[in-house]
Formats: structure tokens, C-alpha cells, sequence
């Protein structure tokens, strides 16, 4: 398989954006079975993330039921969910514009730390 922007160099970028932990899940066959509410339960709650960036085209499962517009019925509260809209990402997937805005959050609120969740 050969990606747009190999894991290697997403790090590197990450790590220039000053992303504190990089967690990257094995796309297994038992994770891509995960019901939506499981996901976002095990990976962006059990991590503890205070916010879920993500790309306006952004899924975490099937289609229909697990797309950025379902997103706030899983989250229940628990983070603040910040979506990037086609406009603001210019450039393509290619870009990394989530992490764009992750900088600039760090920049102003002085976060004390970023964790980055790759699958």
C-alpha cells in the first residue's frame, strides 16, 4: 500500500508540530470491527483527549453512522470535537491541516501536552 505521506515522514511532521505522544493502532481485522461507540470509548476517551481533530471527510466506521456528523452522539460531552472544513484544507489530506490548528491551540492556551492518535 502506498500512502500519500509515509508513517515516517507523518511523524516527523508531528514531531515538528510538537505533538508530545504519537499512539498508532494496527489496523487489524478485530479493529476495523469496532462499533463507532466502542471507538471512540477504547481510543479517544480512554486516551483521555480533551479534543478529537479531524477532517471534514473523517470516518471511523461504517459511512452512514460514523462520520463527523454522528461524531457528537458518541462523544457525549466528554471532548470538544474540532472539525477541519474542505476550505481550510487547501492543500489535501497530504498537509496535515489538523495539526495546523493543534499548533495553533498549543501556541495560544500553552497546552502542556498533545497526543496524536494515528490508525
Amino acid at each position: 500500500v502506498k500512502y500519500l505521506t509515509s508513517l515516517k515522514q507523518k511523524e516527523e511532521k508531528m514531531a515538528a508540530l510538537g505533538i508530545d505522544y504519537l499512539y498508532e493502532v494496527d489496523f487489524t481485522s478485530s479493529f476495523a470491527h469496532l462499533a463507532p461507540q466502542e471507538f471512540v470509548d477504547q481510543y479517544i476517551v480512554g486516551l483521555h483527549a480533551k479534543y478529537a481533530v479531524s477532517g471534514f471527510d473523517y470516518t471511523y466506521g461504517p459511512k452512514d453512522i460514523a462520520d463527523v456528523a454522528h461524531f457528537p452522539e458518541y462523544a457525549k460531552g466528554r471532548f470538544k470535537i474540532v472539525t477541519v472544513s474542505k476550505e481550510e484544507e487547501q492543500g489535501g489530506k497530504n498537509q496535515l491541516y489538523p495539526y495546523s490548528w493543534i499548533t495553533r491551540q498549543r501556541t495560544s492556551k500553552r497546552s502542556s501536552k498533545t497526543i496524536r492518535l494515528h490508525i
